[in-house]
Order: structure tokens, then sequence, then C-alpha cells
């Protein structure tokens, strides 16, 4: 059984212009998205490293979040 677990920003922009960040969960092909809660713009977001850039308020705290979720 392989399993895959990513941070990613998702592409559908809120109104207020920024995207929500979900942890996709894939397991024996299907995929799951759980949404974290908090939106970023998309110059906040670094896709090589999954996770929020430093310019972005309490990165730091956000960062702490999400790299548990996708070191499972």
């Amino acid at each position: 059984m392989a399993s895959s677990v990513k941070a990613i920003l998702r592409k559908k922009q809120n109104q207020d212009g920024t995207y929500p960040i979900a942890i996709r969960v894939t397991i024996e092909r299907k995929t799951t998205y759980i949404y974290i809660g908090y939106n970023v713009h998309e110059n906040e977001w670094d896709t090589k490293t999954q996770c929020v850039k430093k310019k972005y308020p309490n990165s730091e705290r956000l960062n702490n979040l999400i790299i548990p979720s996708i070191n499972y």
C-alpha cells in the first residue's frame, strides 16, 4: 500500500485574492484534500519546499503546522 502526503496551494482563488492551503493525501490512487483553514497569496507560497515564505506574518507558526503533517 503506497501512500503520499503533500502540502499544496489550491488553484481556486478566493474572493479576496488568496488561495487556500490544503494537505493532499493519496492512498491507493484515491486522493483527498484536507483544508487547514489558512489562506495565503500566491507569492507567499514556496512550491519547492511546500511551505510559507518568511514574508508572510506568522510564517514560522504556520510552517510548524504544515511540516509535521507532510512528514507522516
